[in-house]
């Protein structure tokens, strides 16, 4: 396997479309929330170590923000926050999943970043934010 940031990046925006509850994924950092549920996901940080000798193995972090509109009803923006991360995270972990179609050696999910409940404003509208990683790992014998 060649090192390749691009292949996870589109395995996890194919996996996130194929989810019934998103209206709307973006490939990087969105302008707007046009739909009630908006899903974006960016290429994080990269870290290569050296493994055993001639291996090396690169952890990508993956960047994948939730965004539901509250449209004045925190409660309900919440429960619905919660059936699609439960959606997502069971469909990653799936077996035919684990690997991202094989472009990654190791897939798990970090959501240390979401340790306290975020809002935010975009375009007069408040949405309930919650941010992940999908953190992936790669090898290759340079």
């Amino acid at each position: 396997m060649a090192f390749s940031a691009a292949a996870p990046l589109a395995a996890i925006v194919a996996l996130v479309d194929a989810l019934s509850s998103v209206d709307d994924t973006t490939t990087g950092i969105p302008k707007t929330v046009s739909e009630r549920v908006n899903v974006s996901v960016s290429i994080g940080g990269m870290t290569p170590n050296d493994q055993t000798t001639g291996v090396v193995e690169r952890e990508v972090r993956y960047f994948v923000l939730f965004s539901v509109r509250v449209d004045g009803n925190q409660a309900t923006a919440e429960a619905a926050l919660g059936t699609y991360l439960d959606q997502f995270i069971t469909a990653l972990y799936a077996p035919a999943n684990r690997t991202l179609g094989g472009t990654a050696n190791k897939v798990r999910i970090d959501s240390s970043i979401a340790r306290s409940p975020e809002y935010g404003l975009y375009v007069g509208q408040e949405v309930r934010l919650y941010p992940l990683e999908v953190v992936t790992s790669q090898r290759i014998n340079p």
